[in-house]
């Protein structure tokens, strides 16, 4: 028998979450605003960047994504491994215009890996204190001239379209950076950033300054239970994670399958949880139960 609705105050009250849970449920959002189907599209649109087809769209993972890119254009330096593409779609979720700039992680994972281990934060940034990586930066600054003339042409091309990045292992690192420096220094709106197995890429200044500066966009860091990449570079060395981590402590899609974490960047409660003597490859290689790398192209 189902138990009636308070009166008074608590009933106004009782009413206006009701009407908001409503609302949320009937767009499909859940209240923390994650969406799993959403980020997952987002992992298929990371996972495309490592397929040589994606300029056709026609790879496993661009035609898992539920979305239909065009005017898809690839970029690539050969000196400092970094390749992302650029394309353009009709969100099938929102129906709106969008605009993803999507990175590639590492070919050589295991080499890399071993490197930020004993990586230092080594490069100033546009924000007063802010220090990040100097192997991030370098990889985006290989390609940054050319994604940007193609940005803002995709942009006069659909006005108004929604700009996202993303990106898997190195390439969530550099969604992170190319994130920050599109909006910060070249002065374009960020709809959002979906990073996968993202490593930490800078100091803690330069988390803290994008966590609070970043009014325009959300940035969702997802992880996956003992994802060795995302505890790297150390803590020790003077490196923070951004903000806002989802936690999958398994292979579930499902709504009860993560943890929205607390939005400090290293909520202890998720990913944090681990430490290195407890991780592992695998699972930095394999989010939502489904394998990222060339070998799913």
């Amino acid at each position: 028998m189902a138990s009636a609705a308070p009166s008074g105050r608590a009933g106004a009250t009782y009413y206006i979450m009701s009407l908001v849970a409503s609302l949320v449920a009937a767009c499909g959002l859940p209240l923390s605003g994650y969406r799993p189907d959403y980020a997952y599209t987002f992992y298929k649109l990371a996972a495309a960047s490592y397929c040589d087809s994606v300029e056709s769209w026609t790879c496993k993972p661009c035609l898992e994504s539920n979305q239909s890119l065009a005017n898809i254009t690839l970029f690539f330096n050969d000196t400092t491994d970094t390749r992302a593409y650029v394309g353009a779609y009709k969100d099938s979720y929102t129906q709106d215009m969008s605009i993803v700039l999507s990175f590639r992680g590492t070919e050589t994972l295991e080499n890399w890996i071993e490197n930020l281990k004993l990586a230092k934060t080594d490069r100033q940034m546009s924000c007063a204190g802010c220090k990040v990586h100097s192997g991030f930066v370098d990889s985006w600054l290989s390609i940054a001239g050319p994604v940007l003339q193609q940005i803002r042409r995709l942009q006069q091309t659909y006005p108004g379209a929604k700009l996202y990045t993303t990106g898997h292992s190195l390439g969530a690192a550099l969604a992170i950076v190319a994130a920050y420096v599109l909006e910060y220094d070249d002065g374009l709106d960020i709809e959002g950033v979906y990073t996968f197995g993202q490593p930490r890429v800078g100091n803690y200044e330069f988390a803290q300054y994008y966590n609070k500066h970043s009014s325009t966009h959300v940035t969702w860091r997802v992880t996956h239970h003992r994802d060795i990449v995302v505890h790297l570079p150390p803590k020790l060395f003077g490196f923070r994670h951004v903000a806002n981590e989802v936690f999958y402590a398994n292979d579930s899609r499902a709504e009860s399958g993560y943890i929205v974490c607390d939005g400090s960047g290293e909520d202890g409660d998720c990913a944090d949880r681990y430490h290195l003597t407890a991780v592992s490859i695998h699972d930095h290689l394999s989010y939502f139960g489904e394998a990222i790398g060339i070998a799913v192209c």
